[in-house]
């Protein structure tokens, strides 16, 4: 089994545990891998089999709000428990792809993205969903370095070759 599908088989994994308030970070800098890759974690987890309503949303990340727990927060906000089936999955787990576009955009988008997730620490005890964000190696350190309440968070690192 090569590297790369044992880290996909690892992160897989996570997310089929169902727990609650997992943050993760997946490493990927070949973007037509990362995006192979996060269309079949959205195709494998994506919807419970006893309903319609998402186990796995996948998100890109708004530029003009570059906040990723506000965008899941809005997801939930327009898609209410009431919606929701009892059975199945309960609270979908959340992938963010599109970090790698903050390097194209002006310092202070940039440092918007690194301060909602800086906010982390104040919103886990409410936030029940796991997230998944797609990063780039350079965007790991940047995020290692700004945003270490965030990187403190982090339950897991699934770093993919290429």
């Amino acid at each position: 089994m090569g590297w790369n599908r044992q880290v996909y088989q690892r992160l897989k994994l996570a997310f089929k545990l169902g727990l609650r308030r997992q943050i993760f970070i997946a490493v990927c800098d070949d973007l037509t891998r990362r995006d192979r890759l996060a269309a079949q974690l959205q195709s494998e987890l994506g919807v419970d089999s006893d309903s319609s309503f998402p186990c796995f949303v996948s998100l890109r990340l708004n530029l003009s709000d570059p906040n990723p727990i506000s965008q899941v927060n809005r997801w939930l906000a327009q898609h209410p428990r009431s919606s929701r089936s009892n059975g199945g999955c309960g609270i979908p787990g959340f992938q963010i792809v599109g970090v790698e576009q903050l390097t194209r955009q002006p310092a202070a988008v940039q440092w918007s993205f690194l301060n909602g997730l800086r906010q982390i620490r104040e919103s886990l005890p409410r936030w029940e969903p796991s997230l998944l964000l797609w990063v780039s190696r350079p965007w790991l350190h940047s995020i290692e370095q700004s945003a270490p309440e965030f990187w403190r968070c982090c339950t897991g690192v699934f770093e993919f070759q290429g």
